[in-house]
C-alpha cells in the first residue's frame, strides 16, 4: 500500500481530523491544481466543472470541505 493510499484511507475514515497539508497533498496527487486566494484555497481539475473552495484556518479543516474534496476525488477516480 502506498503512502497516498494510506493517506486517502485515513482521511476517508476520519474527515474531521485533517490538516490542510495532508488534504493538499492528496488533491495534488489526483491532478488538482491548487491556488491560494488570501484565506481560501481553490482546487480545480480539468475534468470537473466545479471548483472546490476550502477556507484555511489554523488547525484542522472543517469536515464539510474534506467531504467535498473526497467526493471530487471519487468522481475523478471512476473516470
Amino acid at each position: 500500500m502506498t503512502q497516498i493510499q494510506k493517506l486517502y484511507g485515513r482521511i476517508k475514515n476520519n474527515p474531521r481530523n485533517v490538516s490542510y497539508d495532508d488534504l493538499s497533498k492528496l488533491m495534488e496527487y489526483f491532478g488538482f491544481e491548487v491556488r491560494n486566494r488570501a484565506s481560501h484555497y481553490t482546487f480545480r481539475h480539468e475534468r470537473l466543472k466545479e471548483i472546490i473552495t476550502v477556507k484555511k484556518e489554523p488547525g484542522q479543516i472543517k469536515a464539510v470541505y474534506v467531504k467535498r474534496c473526497l467526493a471530487a476525488i471519487d468522481v475523478i477516480s471512476k473516470e
